[in-house]
């Protein structure tokens, strides 16, 4: 799974500052995490 936490780390912060300050906190959309397929999914080879 993949997901931008760096986005998601940002809108978390942005809704701390907000609250800190004692104003509304803005709804935030939050990134959706997506499957990132491997090359395989077999057992590593032996020796």
């Amino acid at each position: 799974m993949s997901v931008d936490v760096h986005q998601f780390g940002v809108s978390v912060a942005e809704s701390v500052l907000e609250r800190i300050d004692g104003v509304p906190v803005t709804p935030r959309w939050s990134p959706t995490a997506h499957c990132v397929p491997r090359g395989t999914t077999a057992c590593a080879p032996t020796g």
